[in-house]
Formats: structure tokens, sequence, C-alpha cells
């Protein structure tokens, strides 16, 4: 089975373009530097963990694909509800060839992490999404979580999709993603990232790597290549987070 074609001079300017705006558009957020580090460890993976109480979150999300050549920018607001469950709320742009930025729609997202922590065990939790795109039908998605913090301090979570457009003639789609990094020193974690959808037969993996920049900002990045001709060659989101209470 042949995968798609990639030129690696194409895909050297594109990640040093995408370098360059992350470093623009995330340099105000991650400037401050106040006091705890965030749970997230992956860019397309969902953990267990969800906001602390009175804790509030940014998030700016900037996602690259090489073969549409376009940038998708999500500015993400998370809260606590309770102690165990969370929302987060999505505004999403998107610049493409011809067209430059442009609104993309919003999503809504709700998390509940079920028991208390424990190291070196399965933990469970649920997520549930509404998704609007301007002229796209609203899309419903629901995702399992599973998450294994070890001793270690290694993190292992694997998510199971279902999406569903809510219009008639759309199929309910079904996929996953999964991710494990650990440790490499005091601020930097590495690990990998893989995610697909069985039901367009679209599937990815690649490195995942964190670094912390301050007490409660973090920059995570994963960076993906298509494992089938159905999928797309070479993808790179980088997430920016900063907590605050």
């Amino acid at each position: 089975m042949q995968c798609p074609k990639r030129s690696t001079l194409s895909g050297l300017l594109s990640a040093g373009r995408l370098a360059a705006l992350c470093l623009t558009g995330l340099g105000a957020l991650l400037a401050a530097r106040p006091a705890h580090a965030n749970v997230r460890d992956f860019a397309y993976t969902y953990e267990w963990f969800t906001p602390f109480v009175d804790e509030h979150e940014i998030e700016l999300w900037l996602t690259y694909n090489e073969e549409a050549e376009t940038m998708d920018y999500w500015v993400e607001y998370e809260r606590a509800i309770t102690e165990q469950y969370g929302q987060g709320l999505y505004l999403m742009f998107r610049d493409e060839p011809g067209s430059g930025l442009e609104w993309n729609g919003v999503k809504w997202e709700h998390r509940y992490r079920f028991g208390e922590f424990e190291a070196d065990r399965w933990l469970h939790a649920a997520y549930f999404e509404w998704k609007k795109e301007p002229g796209e039908p609203h899309e419903l998605e629901a995702k399992w979580l599973l998450t294994r913090y070890d001793s270690d301090d290694s993190v292992l979570a694997a998510n199971l999709i279902v999406e569903k457009a809510l219009e008639g003639g759309h199929d309910v789609e079904f996929g996953y993603a999964a991710g494990w990094n650990r440790p490499v020193s005091d601020r930097w974690r590495a690990g990998l990232e893989t995610r697909g959808n069985f039901t367009d037969g679209k599937y990815y993996i690649g490195p995942n790597a964190t670094v912390d920049l301050g007490d409660r900002s973090r920059l995570i990045a994963t960076a993906l290549a298509g494992l089938t001709p159905e999928s797309d060659a070479f993808t790179l989101r980088v997430v920016g987070e900063w907590e605050f209470f």
C-alpha cells in the first residue's frame, strides 16, 4: 500500500512557517509565568483530568495541514463546574489559500471524570462535544477516555470516538486517538501519538513533545504522518495553554 508523496523541502518550509506563527501567536499568551503545571500531555488525545475547581484556562490551538495548505486557529476557554466536571468553549478560525483568515465555527465540550486519582491503574472519563461550522450541519461527538499515570511519571492515554452529523445522509463515524509520553528532563516530555478514523480509513502516527514554559504555562506539539492513501500527508498541531485562577 503506497502512502501519499511528500516533499522534504515543502515539509521543512511548512514547519518553519508554523514555528514563526507559533512564536507570534503564543508570545503574549505564554509570557506570564504564574504557579502550577497543566496536566495536558497530547495535542489530539484527551486525558482523565478535568480543571480544578475555581481554575480557569486559556488555550490557543494551531493545526497546520500541509496537503490542504490550511491553518486552523482555535481559542479555548476552559473552566471547572464541579470537582469532576468541566466545560470548554472553542472559537474556531481557518486560514486557507485564496480566502485568508475566516470564521470557522464554534464547539462546546463537556468532560466528566469517574473515581479518584490513583497511579498505575486505568482511569475513566467521558467526553461530549457539540460543534457547528458555517454551512455544515450540527455535529455531535462522544469519547470514552482511558488514562494511566504510572509511578515512573509516564502517561498512556486512549480515546474511543463516535461522531455524527445531525443531517440525513451522514453515517455515524468511529475513530480513536492514543498517546504515550514520559519525562526526559525537568521541563520536557517526549513520546508518540496516533489517531485514526475507521470509517474513512485515515490513520496517522508521529512524535509528541511538551515543554513547561512557566509554572502554569505549557506548550504541546504533535507532528503526524499519514499511513494510508486516504490520509493527509502531514499535519502539525501546537497547543499553548495558560492556567489562571
